[in-house]
């Protein structure tokens, strides 16, 4: 046979075994990939925490590193994947720490008897399904007088190569718009709310207690954390008729940062959204976040370009795959072989985004 002939034969296999079954690609995010208005699926630090870079980092991904002693502190980190592991410093001042993926039970990691050490692998699991995760680290020791736990990367496997979530978190893909954070100037609280020393939520166990959030737009989507404790909102949009939200879910399918709520096709211009505690005293209502569409929507044109690239894409996208693949097998071909083994491969960092002005201070990364 032909040996161009052959090329293009194993070029269409391989194509057709990649669509079918995708390749496997690992994505490390690093500590310093922190949330902020401009970085929505970034890392969720709560609590206090010391975040070092440069020459106080040495030796660790991208010369960064979070770490914390505080026994409230925690990491929220909401992705996609088939698998994610935890990579740190080992050190006998290190604490065991508490991991926790989705609704599985908790995992404790000791890593007080191991030596000094950099970028060690602590956990790591596998085997999820492609959808949304929610990865969540808290101090395992309630004595932290002299401990701390840290954190230097996640390196988390996919098959899609996009590990932003869907659902899940202010980055969720499929809601469109802007983020309004809880301490956000246009959301007022009536009654008493509590802040909670988990996550970014603001929490209510009062019957009547109400939040508010002014916007202007054409959509606004109510973001709360669903699960056992907690009971029914009222919703409503401008003073219209309130609708009821549940947000009971059964014991351990807990959902953090979800979508609860949604009002879209509304006339462009100012609006008012409320959310009022609706059930008996004790139950738990909280807010999230509001994710909202302004009046002079430009990610939605820009979606739909993208959209359109994409279809046209997807009719020429095969061949010039297989041309360029043949190109390169060519090249390759009339070069001598490399007698040393590749490196193996370390992942690729998420992609930076520059650090809004009101967001915490961390290493660009590169």
């Amino acid at each position: 046979m032909d040996t161009r002939l052959a090329i293009l034969v194993l070029l269409g296999c391989i194509f057709q075994l990649s669509t079918a079954q995708g390749f496997s690609k690992k994505i490390r995010v690093d500590d310093s990939y922190i949330y902020s208005p401009t970085r929505l699926n970034g890392l969720q630090y709560t609590g206090s925490w010391a975040h070092y870079s440069e020459s106080d980092a040495n030796g660790r991904y991208l010369n960064t590193l979070s770490s914390t002693a505080g026994e409230d502190a925690r990491i929220n980190f909401f992705f996609r994947g088939n698998s994610i592991s935890y990579y740190t410093d080992t050190s006998p001042n290190q604490t065991q720490t508490y991991v926790r993926i989705d609704n599985m039970a908790g995992f404790r990691i000791n890593n007080a008897s191991q030596p000094f050490a950099t970028q060690q692998q602590l956990w790591t699991v596998s085997g999820l399904d492609e959808g949304d995760h929610h990865l969540s680290i808290l101090m395992g020791n309630a004595n932290v007088t002299q401990f701390s736990f840290s954190l230097d990367f996640f390196e988390i496997t996919t098959s899609t190569g996009d590990i932003v979530p869907s659902r899940l978190g202010p980055g969720a893909t499929e809601i469109p718009g802007l983020v309004a954070e809880v301490t956000d100037d246009r959301i007022t609280y009536h009654g008493e709310w509590m802040v909670s020393v988990i996550s970014i939520m603001r929490y209510t166990v009062t019957p009547g207690a109400s939040v508010t959030f002014s916007f202007t737009g054409t959509a606004v989507y109510y973001f709360a954390t669903r699960g056992a404790q907690y009971g029914r909102a009222l919703v409503s949009v401008d003073g219209g008729e309130g609708e009821l939200v549940d947000l009971y879910l059964p014991p351990r399918k807990d959902l953090w940062q979800t979508l609860a709520w949604s009002k879209t096709n509304l006339t462009p211009g100012p609006h008012v959204v409320s959310v009022t505690h609706s059930d008996t005293q004790g139950k738990l209502v909280g807010l999230d976040f509001f994710k909202y569409t302004p009046c002079n929507n430009l990610g939605k044109d820009l979606n739909k370009l993208l959209l359109v690239v994409i279809a046209g894409c997807s009719m020429g996208g095969t061949l010039i795959l297989l041309i360029a693949f043949t190109f390169y097998l060519f090249c390759r071909w009339s070069q001598p072989r490399p007698s040393e083994n590749a490196k193996q491969d370390e992942g690729t960092p998420a992609e930076p985004i520059p650090i809004h002005p009101d967001g915490l201070k961390a290493a660009k990364l590169a």
